[in-house]
């Protein structure tokens, strides 16, 4: 009796405990269940403000509050009807677009460097691997990774007609031993310690880039007759004023010209 007592003890303990471990291991059912996910928004800094007070009230009183302020007519103190401001080599100009504030920067360039002798000096003097990389850059209409099509002016139809592909997966910007560039900045590097040598040696002037070759192409353009907003688009840039600024020097020539044709004229019929 004593031993039925204890069995059924021990058997009436053991069970609840059994069918609560099964119940550890039952997944619920939760196919009736409806669901809902909070929609995600901006909630903005007062969402902050009641754990941290301190922080907040530092932030309050700081610039860069000022700074994540949205531009509008209320936020934006600076002056942008069309207004310029030059500093350290950098002239920007400050307007509005679209009810945009935009900022368009344009560095200062040396009016005695890419003059469009040294284009010419640089197509018949450098070794192929630096012409490839001259040719490309100089009819390359791309800015800010803008595409431009244009059709291929004679001088670059006789240049790829003569050139002589090297590789039979028909790449063309390559090393003259045929290698392809490791990257875009070595090819720049490659091309930059080419005219510092050409510099040094006389044969171009002081400040001489890759991108002022490229620049004489624009000048090229307006020498020919295209306005500074078709300059522009064949360059690949949106600003019409960047078509003027590369070839104010082109605009300067013509006025020059223009002044003393006045004056012949003027002799001829006296």
């Amino acid at each position: 009796m004593r031993t039925a007592a204890l069995l059924a003890i021990g058997s009436g303990a053991l069970f609840p405990l059994l069918a609560s471990g099964l119940s550890w291991f039952k997944t619920p059912d939760t196919s009736s269940q409806p669901t809902s996910v909070a929609e995600l928004s901006f909630v903005g800094s007062q969402a902050c403000s009641g754990c941290h007070q301190a922080e907040t009230g530092l932030w309050q009183s700081s610039q860069h509050r000022h700074a994540m302020d949205h531009a509008n007519d209320t936020s934006v103190r600076g002056d942008f009807n069309d207004t310029a401001f030059e500093y350290a080599g950098t002239r920007s100009r400050f307007f509005r677009k679209d009810r945009k504030f935009l900022v368009e920067k344009a560095h200062k360039a040396d009016p005695n460097a890419n003059r469009e002798w040294e284009w010419q000096f640089a197509r018949e003097n450098a070794p192929l691997e630096i012409k490839i990389c001259l040719f490309l850059a100089r009819y390359k209409a791309r800015k800010n990774d803008k595409f431009v099509n244009l059709p291929v002016l004679p001088e670059l139809q006789a240049f790829m007609g003569e050139l002589k592909v090297q590789r039979a997966d028909g790449l063309i910007a390559v090393r003259d031993d045929g290698t392809v560039w490791p990257s875009e900045k070595e090819t720049q590097t490659r091309v930059s310690h080419w005219l510092r040598d050409r510099e040094r040696a006389g044969h171009i002037g002081a400040g001489t880039t890759l991108h002022g070759l490229r620049v004489s192409y624009a000048a090229w353009w307006r020498r020919n007759g295209a306005n500074t907003r078709e300059v522009a688009d064949l360059i690949g840039d949106e600003s019409e004023r960047m078509g003027a600024h590369h070839t104010r020097h082109v605009e300067a020539e013509q006025n020059i010209i223009r002044a003393f044709s006045r004056i012949k004229d003027g002799q001829d019929k006296a």
